[in-house]
């Protein structure tokens, strides 16, 4: 899934390439036009015509020639280091994450299997009311609401619906996503108002 630093580099290589002999083409059509106006006997209408479009043509072999001194960061390799992922300069703890994966859909589960007792599920409707349930106990319990949002932030959507052994795996973690929704919207709105 992942691709090596070999190929990040090549496409890193290949881009730079590509944005040089855009600049040194867009250099060429440059001159084109800069001789036409200086040694070609052409009316002024025509001469000012010319004059806008070597002003275009200069911006865009300015701007191309920026791009492609300019350092990217999206072909920054990632590496990994002691479990740690460290992409774009933002270090990701990934033993950290599997573990608060682990502890959360250990914790749903034991959960669900807790309110399974009292709620039915045989219909789709009491299916969805006993993950809105669960969704609702999640959200009561600050820890275990931390490690799903951290969870679901990391991209463990699938790796949480797997976790949990249940058919309504599916269910929950739709309810919870719509949960973590909520919460940052939440959050937000608390960040602007500060």
């Amino acid at each position: 899934m992942s691709e090596s630093a070999n190929d990040v580099l090549e496409k890193y290589k290949l881009d730079k390439r590509y944005k040089f002999i855009t600049a040194m083409v867009l250099s060429g059509i440059l001159l084109i036009f800069i001789f036409l106006l200086v040694y070609v006997a052409i009316p002024v209408a025509i001469q000012q015509v010319l004059i806008a479009i070597v002003g275009m043509i200069l911006l865009a072999t300015l701007d191309a020639f920026k791009r492609c001194l300019e350092e990217q960061t999206m072909y920054q390799p990632f590496t990994i280091i002691d479990n740690r992922n460290i992409e774009n300069n933002t270090v990701y703890n990934t033993s950290y994450e599997r573990q608060n994966l682990a502890e959360a859909a250990s914790e749903i589960q034991e959960l669900l299997d807790q309110l399974s007792k009292t709620y039915r599920t045989e219909t789709q409707k009491e299916k969805i009311e006993l993950a809105v349930e669960v969704a609702d106990e999640v959200n009561q319990n600050s820890t275990l609401k931390s490690r799903v949002i951290t969870a679901l932030k990391a991209g463990g959507r699938e790796s949480l619906k797997q976790s949990i052994k249940s058919p309504i795996s599916n269910i929950i973690v739709a309810a919870l996503e719509a949960l973590l929704l909520d919460f940052s919207q939440s959050t937000a709105d608390n960040n602007e108002q500060d």
